[in-house]
């Protein structure tokens, strides 16, 4: 008998329990269940968009891959234009936003409008959350700001602080502009940095490459003499500046994060 009361004790304290708490434990329950789906049908939602942009972008890498000496028709530019535009708009957030800014900014500079160029590029750098694609915007912006004739604040871009992967483009393209402006010493030492930068013993550079960065060295040395030139005073008025220089290359850096 004592062996049933206590079952039925049980049974009556179940009950109470249940009155007590089933409500709140059911919600639980479902509010639960509800966070699992609705998480799930998030990250269903998110790889559904990305897949998205992936496709867009796929598409206009295949309008603006161009074989030199091959240039895009009016026709390509339109559409490919529209497209960049799109990806922008529709996946601000994304890498492939970046990415179709960047090839924006790259028919810009084909079209010699290094204003839009800039702007595009500088929206990338200042705004993109993935640090290569930052970089390599803002080693690009450099490249049209100098063309534009903005030496000072192309140099400048140029002297921030930027990872191993970049560094000897960085030091490289802040040669060229330099040398571009008829500052050789400055020119010379950057092209040093440069030639450093690939030559460390985990760095896989091809002899072109290093030859390369020997000749434009060997270019900013005085003329006659082998020696390292040393860098004058600054002249009064300030540096001197180069002329627009329409045939940059933008294409000198690895690329960046996604394809």
């Amino acid at each position: 008998m004592s062996a049933h009361l206590t079952e039925e004790e049980q049974i009556d304290a179940l009950k109470r329990w249940w009155a007590d708490n089933g409500k709140l434990t059911v919600s639980a329950v479902m509010l639960s269940a509800a966070g699992y789906f609705g998480w799930s049908l998030w990250q269903n939602q998110q790889a559904t968009i990305a897949a998205e942009a992936s496709a867009k972008y796929d598409q206009l890498q295949k309008i603006v891959k161009v074989e030199p000496p091959k240039t895009l028709t009016a026709e390509q530019k339109t559409e490919a234009k529209n497209l960049a535009d799109g990806i922008v708009s529709s996946y601000k957030t994304s890498l492939y936003a970046d990415l179709a800014s960047l090839a924006l900014a790259k028919m810009a500079v084909d079209d010699n409008d290094f204003v839009t160029a800039a702007a595009t590029l500088r929206r990338v750098a200042d705004t993109s959350t993935d640090t290569p694609t930052v970089e390599l915007a803002r080693l690009r912006l450099a490249k049209v700001l100098a063309a534009d004739g903005k030496t000072d604040e192309a140099v400048g871009l140029l002297n921030m602080a930027v990872s191993p992967a970049y560094e000897a483009n960085y030091a490289e393209a802040r040669g060229d502009i330099l040398l571009n402006a008829n500052r050789q010493a400055e020119a010379f030492s950057a092209y040093q940095v440069a030639l450093t930068a690939i030559d460390k013993p985990d760095a896989q550079t091809p002899a072109m490459r290093k030859n390369i960065l020997q000749f434009k060295m060997d270019s900013a040395r005085e003329p006659g003499s082998s020696k390292t030139p040393v860098t004058p005073a600054p002249a009064a008025g300030g540096n001197p500046h180069a002329g627009p220089n329409p045939s940059i290359q933008l294409d000198t850096a690895p690329a960046a994060g996604a394809k």
